[in-house]
Order: C-alpha cells, then structure tokens, then sequence
C-alpha cells in the first residue's frame, strides 16, 4: 500500500490518471506490476457485485484514450 502511494504521487497524470491497461507511463516496477494483473484477473470480474458504481466508472476510464504526458507539455507550451 505505501509502494502504491509513493508511486502514483509521482504519477505525471495526477488525479486524471487513465487505467493502467491504457497508461502510457508505468508507475509500478515490472514486479508489482506482475501483482497487481494477477490480483485484477482475481477482482475485476468480481467488481461489478462488490462495488457497482466504481465499475461502472472505471469501465469508461477505460474507454478514455491516455495521452502521453509529453504531449499534454507541449500542447500546454503551445498555447498562446
């Protein structure tokens, strides 16, 4: 639980971070990273009876499309 919020604290995307499926940047090392898919294989299909509304929504997390966060740097210094 600390690793996990030490990491997304550095999360370039802040608050607007998209799903880690469809997350350009990867916030886990390549072992927890492992982790967390064999505990989602575990939980996401039992997530829309524990918490419905939460999988609603992040069902249209998924839908949304990731930009790169060096994309979102330049279009924000493009701007006039």
């Amino acid at each position: 639980m600390v690793y996990a919020e030490a990491r997304l604290a550095k999360c370039p995307y802040g608050e607007a971070k998209p799903t880690c499926a469809k997350c350009p940047v990867h916030c886990y090392k390549s072992a927890p990273r492992e982790r967390i898919r064999q505990i989602m294989r575990f939980a996401g299909p039992r997530m829309p009876y524990r918490h419905p509304w939460r999988a609603l929504v992040h069902v249209f997390d998924k839908l949304r499309r990731a930009v790169h966060p060096m994309e979102m740097r330049r279009a924000r210094n493009k701007r006039p």
